[in-house]
């Protein structure tokens, strides 16, 4: 809610947010950073006078007005920026902003609805106080980088906020950090496993998802300045070292609402959490195509596959006819998308070993053209060429399938001989 206040003026209106932007260079800490966002600051508004003009318009006067925004209301899932970059106004180059700023595991969102700011201005403002309000969370300290505290977060609910109305109680669920500088750098998060019982968290780094210690979160999330270069202790902590900012802290803090149960006592309930059904289905789909390429691409399975290219006996003594009717069969019978080999295989002498021939043949190319190419690793491709090689020498139908293949897909050949960028490919091709 946005209320805006003048000498004899006073106007309130709505809007939706998505996530609060909170303050980091001299806040020191997530609470003191919200209740800054909730301080009136001093503007100009156009005003209204309640007269009107020769033309029958509606008169308008500016006035020093009191802006001030509070949040009326609070979402199932509180998304949290912190504003790490910011703009040096000497230089013109931006920075980011290392300050070590922490934030708690249990969040009370409480003094910073409209509710809890209008009964504290009130009170402020009967006490005779006015301008001199104090800001909540601001012990009037300028608050920075301290590398002498202790880097640890409480994930149990203090217990001054154990009977406080749960709609406004929120538990830490994920931290997203940046690491480097701010012109570059890398985003990974560490996120709460919801559908554990006990405290378990998750690093989500590119392709790497591995545990995460809950204890290790504030190291690596808070921000400010270590030691290196130093000893360790019997504290663990580093001692004689060089003091540089740390480079990784958080960007953004995602919180979940509290359940009633939750806050009765300490350990939370195993949860899933339901996404919505067009969600659900693209996360499936997305984890499948994941697991299926992740098989595919398994050098052990791709050794399975040689060995059995390579268990299949070759067709002995076969006589193609020169008339080229025979090669024309085949052809029609391998052609993508026709007709099954096996379903309707040519009747003759050598006929089955020539149908297993031809489909071990065109079974080899498509893994090298669909799978093999596509491989970080190219050692394996050049084991699988030799295979194929001898494949094709052995059946003269699979090799002109192959010809009137790479013919009919221009883009193909033009995707592995012209666009390729590895020299492999290219050779092997």
């Amino acid at each position: 809610q946005q209320d805006l206040i003048a000498d004899g003026h006073s106007r309130a209106s709505h809007g939706t947010f998505f996530n609060i932007l909170v303050p980091v260079t001299g806040m020191g800490d997530l609470e003191t950073g919200l209740a800054q966002t909730v301080e009136a600051e001093e503007v100009e508004y156009s005003w209204e006078t309640g007269k009107t003009d020769e033309e029958g318009k509606p008169e308008r006067q500016r006035l020093p007005t009191s802006k001030r925004v509070t949040y009326s209301e609070l979402p199932q899932h509180l998304l949290i920026g912190l504003k790490r970059f910011d703009i040096d106004m000497v230089n013109f180059v931006p920075v980011k902003v290392n300050e070590r700023f922490t934030f708690p595991a249990v969040l009370d969102m409480y003094p910073y609805t409209t509710e809890a700011v209008h009964a504290r201005v009130e009170r402020e403002a009967q006490a005779g106080e006015g301008k001199s309000e104090a800001k909540a969370g601001d012990s009037g300290e300028s608050k920075g980088s301290n590398a002498n505290e202790e880097d640890v977060i409480d994930f149990d609910t203090p217990a001054a906020v154990k009977h406080t109305d749960t709609k406004y109680l929120y538990r830490l669920a994920g931290v997203v950090i940046h690491i480097g500088t701010a012109t570059s750098g890398h985003y990974y998060s560490i996120i709460r496993d919801r559908s554990a019982k006990d405290n378990r968290w998750l690093e989500f780094n590119d392709k790497h998802v591995r545990p995460f210690p809950a204890e290790d979160i504030a190291r690596e999330a808070f921000g400010g300045v270590e030691e290196i270069g130093g000893t360790t202790n019997a504290a663990g902590k580093v001692v004689g070292g060089t003091k540089v900012e740390r480079e990784r802290n958080a960007f953004l803090l995602l919180y979940d609402r509290i359940e009633d149960d939750d806050v009765a006592s300490d350990t939370e309930t195993s949860k899933r959490v339901v996404l919505p059904q067009r969600f659900e289905a693209e996360v499936n789909e997305a984890n499948r195509v994941l697991w299926l390429r992740r098989y595919i691409m398994d050098k052990g399975y791709m050794k399975l596959l040689s060995n059995l290219v390579a268990l299949h006996p070759t067709p002995i003594n076969v006589t193609y006819p020169t008339s080229g009717e025979h090669l024309r069969d085949w052809m029609e019978r391998a052609e993508l998308g026709g007709v099954d080999v096996l379903a309707a295989p040519p009747t003759g002498p050598q006929s089955v070993a020539e149908n297993m021939s031809m489909i071990v043949a065109q079974f080899a190319t498509r893994v090298l053209l669909a799978t093999l190419v596509r491989l970080d690793n190219k050692a394996f491709m050049k084991e699988w060429m030799v295979l194929l090689r001898s494949r094709l020498q052995d059946c003269v139908p699979a090799a002109v399938w192959l010809c009137h293949y790479l013919a009919s897909k221009p883009a193909v050949l033009r995707d592995l001989l012209v666009d390729c960028t590895s020299v492999e490919v290219r050779l092997a091709v």
